[in-house]
């Protein structure tokens, strides 16, 4: 006779998500990104949506051109 097997079923909590990472780093839609050593990079983007957080537009990481 087999034995009985109990199967879980995983919570939510339980599993491992990875969000995405172009909302972890939102790029502010002045588009100019100044470096450190001073330079000045123009940023264009594809589709750009307009996306405000916090009443201040930004622009994701997946929607500029690379």
């Amino acid at each position: 006779m087999a034995k009985k097997r109990t199967i879980l079923i995983p919570r939510i909590k339980d599993i491992n998500i990875t969000p995405d990472t172009s909302c972890m780093h939102p790029i502010l839609e002045d588009n100019t990104l100044v470096c450190l050593h001073g330079g000045r990079v123009k940023l264009k983007a594809k589709k750009a949506k307009r996306i405000k957080s916090d009443n201040v537009s930004i622009m994701l990481d997946n929607e500029i051109q690379g």
